[in-house]
């Protein structure tokens, strides 16, 4: 997102639909120039590719060091592309108590492939905010204060559970608590013939002097 961005300021790029050679494929990008918060890039997700998961809701509670009643029961365990879970919390779930329990996680990793884990809360009631936390300890990070694919994999995961519909926009927020708070925005389009998410978030301009 940062990239396009730049190549728009420079003039290398005047807005509209450009594409993306990434390791998860060919995906869109949409400049918007003269918008209210200046020029927005949006990123459009691929696919989450999801499965079922198959650990129960007290091994996760006790992974994420968490009363099992804070384990939402009205949405799945979901996992992306085989090795992240997304875990959806209860509206009494308190986001600042949420950790991972690292022997805990240790087992369940092993045993599963798991290599990411991220815990988010709605926050309205029709799904249009939230909140998460995302910690990857499988590739060596033990908690990201901004992860913008995480945003997207939830709204895919919600339009999955039929909690958004296409056309929907989105706002997700994390970071908070580490006293890094960011926010990501979250579009849906309406083509039912290939629905596509797309994200983007603020970026911060700084001029370096070489």
């Amino acid at each position: 997102i940062a990239s396009f961005a730049v190549l728009n300021d420079e003039g290398i790029l005047d807005g509209g639909r450009v594409y993306v050679e990434t390791r998860a494929g060919v995906l869109p990008v949409d400049v918007e120039n003269g918008t209210t918060a200046g020029t927005r890039v949006w990123l459009g997700m691929d696919d989450a590719k999801w499965t079922p998961s198959d650990i129960s809701t007290l091994t996760i509670a006790r992974v994420l060091g968490v009363p099992v009643g804070w384990i939402a029961q009205s949405l799945p365990l979901r996992v992306s592309k085989g090795d992240t879970l997304f875990v959806p919390l209860a509206a009494r779930a308190e986001l600042p108590r949420v950790d991972v329990v690292p022997a805990r996680w240790a087992k369940v990793a092993r045993t599963t492939g798991l290599k990411r884990i991220c815990a988010f809360k709605l926050k309205d009631d029709h799904a249009a905010r939230w909140e998460c936390r995302f910690f990857a300890p499988g590739v060596g990070v033990l908690e990201d204060p901004v992860t913008g694919v995480a945003h997207g994999r939830i709204a895919q995961f919600l339009l999955a559970e039929r909690r958004i519909g296409l056309g929907a926009t989105c706002v997700g927020e994390q970071g908070g608590w580490l006293g890094r708070p960011g926010v990501v925005h979250i579009r849906v389009s309406d083509d039912r013939r290939r629905t596509r998410v797309f994200i983007t978030d603020m970026i911060r301009r700084i001029r370096v002097q070489w």
